[in-house]
């Protein structure tokens, strides 16, 4: 989590420490308002929960699978993306950013690697490759730095992630 516990920041700017009870109470509230008539509300309470980030993320998984509510669900599902993406790429910039040797790195990062995967979302943990080799209906995307070797297929997807073999 965000590591003080309790912490609401709005829209507004203003941050405030509140019990965590407090927090869960008016993490529902906006939960419940972003299935509002009034766009508006919706588009404000969507702007605070984004805001108030981590600390609402269970209540919005919850709601985006439980709620009776089409709408709620609906914006609950878009903002658990949202929040999940910036988490992901917290951890994953913590280890491109780090000073951690290149084949350190390319061993975290390929936890974050998976087969069947697009190839964007490779992309955005690895970085652009140095180089690609393209035949038939697959392709490699080479990434020396890292020692990794990630083998594509032309719909997008991720078939096989290797090592590159050491010199």
């Amino acid at each position: 989590m965000l590591g003080i516990s309790g912490c609401l920041v709005f829209a507004s700017g203003v941050a405030i420490l509140a019990d965590p009870a407090l927090v869960a109470v008016h993490v529902d509230n906006l939960i419940r308002r972003l299935g509002s008539e009034i766009y508006a509300e919706r588009k404000a309470a969507a702007k605070n929960l984004e805001v108030v980030g981590e600390l609402a993320l269970t209540r919005l998984r919850e709601a985006a699978a439980e709620s009776d509510d089409a709408e709620i669900r609906y914006r609950a599902q878009g903002l658990v993306n949202l929040l999940e993406d910036r988490i992901l790429e917290k951890q994953i910039n913590a280890i491109r950013y780090s000073h951690l040797s290149a084949k350190e790195k390319g061993r975290q990062l390929r936890a974050f690697l998976k087969v069947g995967m697009a190839t964007e979302r490779v992309y955005a943990v690895l970085g652009p490759c140095q180089y690609t080799i393209k035949w038939g209906t697959r392709g490699q995307a080479f990434y020396p730095n890292y020692g990794l070797i990630v083998d594509c297929n032309y719909e997008g997807s991720v078939i096989s992630i290797g090592q590159l073999a050491e010199k």
